[in-house]
């Protein structure tokens, strides 16, 4: 499946470069493209076996991309010969999009082979779950809703940062789950006020054991935050009084069982130009293990 994938990413690059001009004629890759692309392919196939589905082609470039080893392995190698690789972008039937490699990039996918921490060091501490009643426990499994709904449920995300965070939050209150915005998907996002007054908007990306935190997803959700009309509109309301509104990007994932890595990047400003990748740093890392365990976080 995973050639075929390949062929499919393949097959739309070609039929988007003009080869007189050394360009594409467009970058971003919709649903429709995937799906025609797949059954390109499949017509060809030699077996029902051999076929990729098209019933969800718009979890094509996520699925893809959930291994940064398996997508730096899939990638076709012209493609990324010709200079490009991709980065999702969401809404509109929008799936993914063509994008050029930063100089000196030596494999399509940046991220390194998955290894946390990644800075050497991280603090770690007990959080209780005893407060999690029997019904819910029984409803555990092993996706990112169900992280999300443990860390909102026990204060994950509130722990680390009071915690370990280099900011001294004064408060953090949480949004909301699950915003599907134009450009990506954010699997949480908090709000936060420090003692000395900076207002953050907290994003955090969740992924469970198997797959790895990409900072390409986490900086397209800083721009999305960046461009939501919801903040944008309510800009005084979200300030407070204070005077700098910034976004704070996050990542957790489940790394063994009922313990769950936390990482928190510099923070970026709301107001401030498009962040590149290399404005995403990282700044703190923590472990969280959740006791007694948790079924479904492992």
């Amino acid at each position: 499946m995973s050639s075929k994938k390949t062929e499919v990413i393949r097959n739309i690059f070609n039929d988007l470069w003009d080869e007189k001009a050394k360009k594409l004629t467009r970058d971003v890759v919709t649903k429709d493209d995937i799906a025609d692309a797949i059954r390109g392919i499949n017509a060809k196939a030699s077996s029902p076996k051999a076929k990729l589905s098209v019933s969800n082609p718009a979890n094509f470039f996520k699925d893809f991309v959930r291994s940064s080893i398996s997508a730096n392995k899939n990638w076709p190698d012209d493609v990324f010969k010709r200079g490009y690789t991709a980065e999702q972008k969401t809404g509109k039937g929008d799936v993914f999009r063509f994008i050029s490699l930063v100089t000196g990039q030596k494999t399509p996918f940046v991220e390194s082979v998955a290894s946390y921490p990644k800075l050497g060091a991280a603090e770690e501490f007990k959080v209780q779950s005893l407060s999690l009643p029997v019904v819910t426990r029984l409803m555990g499994r092993r996706d990112e809703a169900w992280l999300l709904q443990i860390a909102v449920k026990l204060r994950l995300i509130e722990s680390h940062l009071a915690f370990c965070s280099e900011h001294d939050f004064e408060f953090v209150d949480h949004l909301q789950n699950g915003l599907k915005l134009r450009n990506a998907e954010i699997d949480s996002l908090f709000y936060g006020k420090t003692k000395h007054g900076d207002i953050m908007i907290i994003t955090v990306e969740a992924k469970n054991k198997k797959d790895d935190i990409l900072e390409t997803q986490i900086l397209s959700q800083v721009k999305s935050v960046q461009g939501m009309a919801n903040i944008k509109n309510n800009k005084k309301e979200f300030l407070d009084g204070s005077k700098t509104l910034q976004v704070l990007p996050m990542a957790m994932k489940i790394v063994g069982d009922s313990k769950i890595y936390m990482a928190e990047y510099q923070p970026i400003l709301f107001d401030g130009p498009e962040p590149l990748l290399k404005d995403l740093v990282l700044r703190k890392e923590s472990f969280g293990t959740l006791s007694p365990e948790v079924p479904g976080v492992c």
